[in-house]
């Protein structure tokens, strides 16, 4: 958040419930823009992260298809995007401009 903040992002809401009957939330999202942000944590963890186990990649995958079912574009970011600010100044890029 404080990368984005220092790019002049506006601020994301935290948590986002973006599906209507389910429990999926979003790490991060822009509503006003049907932009969601994921963050993958833990993938390369010895014994795989809750991304890496089998159950967790299907339910990850039905998380993203619902999400673009209710219109919602998904970016999806790992550690090393975030530490090198490559995901901050994409998000920073992809909000600045006007909507699909």
């Amino acid at each position: 958040m404080v990368q984005l903040k220092s790019l002049g992002v506006p601020p994301a809401v935290q948590q986002f419930h973006f599906c209507p009957g389910r429990k999926f939330m979003a790490d991060f999202a822009w509503p006003d823009k049907k932009i969601l942000v994921e963050l993958e944590g833990g993938i390369w963890r010895r014994g795989g992260g809750a991304h890496s186990h089998p159950s967790n990649i299907l339910r990850d995958i039905e998380k993203q298809t619902l999400a673009a079912y209710h219109g919602f574009r998904v970016f999806r970011f790992e550690e090393n995007s975030i530490k090198s600010w490559s995901a901050a100044r994409m998000m920073a890029e992809v909000l600045s401009r006007p909507p699909i």
